[in-house]
């Protein structure tokens, strides 16, 4: 099952402009500016950013830095622990030791946001594999997503 689901995930193209983890982060800003009932306009002058330097942040063509956890809250008027609870949640800040959120993260970004409940199976039957077997497969993985990547810059 799991190499079905690897190969199914690299037949698909990804944005030029996108990484997974700028995608899982894009979905969790627009939930909760739209929660906040909040346009991007609003953001935007909430964080010093022109509207034009804030939409790429909700089409996932940025990367969140953790020095810009406490700004990037103030500006979706939500605390900070709720802020980092939420990205825990769709593993973009990882817990110590964890590798499991941030290859989630890799995984959901190849498959696309319909994803969820294979990337979540793929995940769970990895998690059931001895320790050096999983080792081994999520090498290939890595190995596999970074070459595909570099495939498609090329086109």
């Amino acid at each position: 099952m799991a190499i079905a689901v690897l190969e199914f995930m690299l037949s698909k193209p990804t944005p030029d402009k996108t990484s997974p983890e700028g995608l899982l982060l894009a979905g969790v800003l627009k939930e909760i500016r739209r929660e906040r009932r909040l346009t991007q306009q609003q953001v935007a002058d909430n964080w010093d950013l022109t509207v034009d330097g804030y939409r790429p942040w909700e089409r996932g063509e940025r990367h969140l830095r953790t020095n810009q956890i406490t700004s990037l809250a103030a500006a979706l008027t939500i605390s900070e622990a709720d802020l980092m609870t939420r990205l825990r949640a769709q593993g973009l800040l990882p817990d110590e030791g964890d590798y499991q959120p941030s290859l989630r993260a890799q995984l959901a970004g190849l498959f696309g946001p319909d994803s969820a409940d294979a990337v979540d199976s793929l995940v769970r039957e990895l998690a059931e594999m001895p320790e050096a077997d999983r080792q081994q497969f999520l090498a290939t993985i890595r190995y596999q997503i970074a070459g595909y990547h570099v495939s498609h810059q090329r086109d």
